[in-house]
């Protein structure tokens, strides 16, 4: 029992220091000045992988990086030929107001989103960003952004799932534990704008800041504490804004900050004035792109770590059964 407990301790202090090794390399590549330093950091990252990436935490804080340098446009290269992202904020202007004139998704919410769209402003002291990419607040990206209906739904046994904040996770929707609510219900809890695939959904508490987007073929009714975003067609790849929003540094970017004195929570307002980092719609893609092959890679390293741990648990297993036999 000395001997295991002398081992787990070491084992317990190699691990921390792993730990900080990896955060401390990775740290390099989001504060890398320019692309030349950059690429020599991610070098230097790579000729080490294979002892530094061995556990799910060193990963999953790859990940995260990996999205630190999407938004702030260090993953893939700028192209001057791109339109830029100010002429893309125009377009989703001029294509927001025709829909909320025409009373879309219903006149009363046209009018509300309206009247905020007008109050809508950004620092002028905000980072700098790279050539062709503009700052705008999350509503100014979409065509509307809507509060849940703020009650408990009546379940039912079967009908229309109904979303809660636990079914939105790491970026994806799941139906664990499905609750549903009838066709009645769904209206009512929907008046304000019927979720569509494609929507994307971000919790505002239990936890913050949560989100993923609605699969196609799917309809569901939005629980407390989700907030809706609708997208104008064809101008924002929702991809690129999901990362954006996955993006470990989300929270510097709400203006409107949490508030709580237990649970934290993010304001209706605050999700309305987070502050987006946006690149032309031409990079979008290729972040997107480049986002999306990297972490299949990881997940699958991932999957590789998971039967690695599996294979030693079996193996140390039959150890100990041969050696208790034996004794």
């Amino acid at each position: 029992m000395a001997l295991c407990d002398q081992m787990e301790a070491e084992q317990a202090d190699a691990e921390s220091a792993h730990i900080t090794l990896v955060h401390t390399l990775l740290a390099t590549l989001t504060q890398s000045p320019d692309a030349a330093e950059l690429a020599a950091n991610w070098q230097r990252l790579a000729k080490h992988f294979d002892t530094l990436v061995t556990t799910e935490s060193s990963l999953d804080a790859l990940k995260q990086t990996v999205l630190q340098l999407a938004v702030m446009g260090k993953l893939v290269s700028q192209d001057p030929n791109d339109e830029p992202a100010a002429k893309l904020l125009g377009e989703i202007r001029t294509r927001r107001a025709i829909s909320l004139k025409s009373g879309n998704p219903n006149p009363c919410e046209a009018s509300v989103q309206s009247k905020k769209q007008e109050k809508q402003r950004c620092p002028l002291d905000l980072d700098e960003l790279p050539r062709g990419w503009s700052w705008a607040t999350l509503i100014q990206c979409a065509e509307i952004v809507v509060d849940c209906h703020n009650k408990t739904a009546p379940y039912t046994s079967k009908g229309i799932p109904l979303l809660r904040t636990t079914n939105i996770r790491n970026g994806s929707m799941n139906l664990k534990e499905p609750k549903f609510v009838s066709a009645e219900t769904y209206e009512r809890w929907s008046s304000r704008c019927k979720p569509r695939p494609g929507d994307i959904l971000i919790t505002r508490e239990a936890p913050m800041g949560e989100v993923c987007i609605i699969p196609e073929g799917m309809t569901v009714c939005m629980g407390q504490r989700i907030m809706l975003i609708r997208l104008v067609d064809n101008t924002i790849v929702p991809r690129f804004l999901l990362y954006s929003l996955l993006e470990p540094g989300l929270m510097e970017r709400v203006q409107d900050k949490p508030v709580g004195a237990t649970v934290e929570h993010l304001r209706v307002g605050g999700v309305e004035t987070l502050l987006v980092p946006l690149p032309p719609l031409a990079e979008q893609h290729r972040i997107v792109a480049k986002v999306d092959e990297l972490m299949a890679l990881f997940d699958r390293l991932k999957a590789d770590l998971v039967e690695s741990r599996k294979q030693q648990a079996r193996l140390a297993t039959t150890l100990i059964e041969s050696s208790l036999k034996a004794a």
